[in-house]
């Protein structure tokens, strides 16, 4: 028999087998903790995450040949992780593991997946995808433009609302890399995720501050390396741009998920950095790559005269955040062994 209800913080339909009534877990959407209703325990109830033997009470069932996608209803393969036709989650490619916040360091991503992924899911969500972004970009460039009118006559005070800007879209950015994670899973996003920044934003500003700190670090001792070189061997003025290049991809490839890691399992303090080094594992190329393509995808908009970029900005942001999606295995996964 099955246990049907509601979670109490996002009221998202939830079902589970009779014989986990009473146990505690996270609810797969909101994370929040919510009791199974039914007989409860004399003793206080014991988290089933904590239990190796003792699965979520919302974890999926594990597909079977027999099974269709729960999305489009398509026939799906045993060995199947996203449904080849609407890209739904169907399961997990790293394996359950003990270590909370370990990843499999042979796991590699698919550019092909994430395109086809992306692809699907912004099918699925156009309309709240582009107008999610768009909104971004236009309160952005709204800010820019402000504070360099400013500037013009007032330039302290210009400089002060540029900050100001920046400051705003940092708090955007943590609520859009939210509502794009929700389209990438196949969950309903909605607009008002946009302003739903605001729990993670103190850790967001401080990780920031710190991954800034850090690159002006690591620039400054190769700054420092050319620079004793230089003295030594004579100019070497030419290796200092290529080196750059290379450092700057790689640190922004490493913690670039830092704003997913926030909004998705809400880690303490600035450790969404080293989680979003670790989640890269060898992926850096397959993660370049896709960058390049949503960077030429957002180009092909540009070209045709500005308005092809409101369907493709989207669509590039969106693969990004597909390209999260897989590196983490999926939200169930990743945040219960987190």
């Amino acid at each position: 028999m099955t246990i049907e209800f509601n979670c109490h913080n996002c009221g998202k339909p939830l079902q589970t087998p009779e014989d986990k009534a009473g146990k505690t877990g996270k609810c797969p959407d909101c994370g929040e903790p919510v009791t199974v209703p039914g007989t409860t325990f004399a003793s206080p109830p014991v988290n089933p995450f904590e239990i190796e033997a003792e699965p979520s009470p919302f974890a999926s069932p594990p597909h079977n040949a027999n099974e269709l996608c729960p999305m489009c209803g398509a026939s799906i393969s045993p060995q199947a992780v996203h449904c080849p036709e609407c890209g739904e989650q169907l399961s997990s490619p790293h394996p359950e593991s003990s270590e909370p916040t370990q990843f499999s360091s042979g796991h590699r991503i698919s550019v092909s997946d994430v395109i086809s992924v992306a692809w699907a899911r912004y099918e699925q969500q156009r309309g709240v995808t582009i107008a999610a972004v768009m909104i971004s970009f236009l309160i952005s460039g709204a800010g820019g433009a402000i504070s360099s009118a400013v500037k013009e006559t007032d330039p302290a005070l210009g400089g002060l609302v540029n900050m100001a800007s920046t400051l705003f879209n940092l708090w955007i950015g943590l609520g859009l890399s939210r509502l794009l994670l929700n389209v990438a899973r196949g969950e309903t996003a909605e607009l008002r995720l946009l302003m739903s920044g605001g729990t993670y934003y103190g850790r967001a500003l401080l990780s920031t501050i710190v991954l800034l700190l850090v690159m002006l670090v690591v620039f400054g001792v190769v700054a420092l390396i050319v620079g004793l070189l230089a003295a030594v061997v004579g100019p070497v003025s030419l290796l200092v741009v290529p080196v750059l290049i290379v450092l700057a991809l790689r640190i922004g490839l490493m913690f670039c998920w830092y704003q997913y890691l926030l909004v998705d399992v809400d880690p303490p303090g600035i450790s969404c950095l080293s989680l979003s080094r670790e989640i890269m594992g060898g992926n850096y190329l397959s993660v370049a790559l896709i960058a390049v393509c949503s960077v030429l995808i957002a180009s092909v908009g540009l070209l045709l005269f500005l308005v092809g970029f409101i369907f493709t900005a989207p669509l590039a942001a969106l693969m990004m955040a597909v390209t999260y999606d897989h590196l983490t295995g999926g939200h169930k996964p990743f945040a219960e062994r987190y």
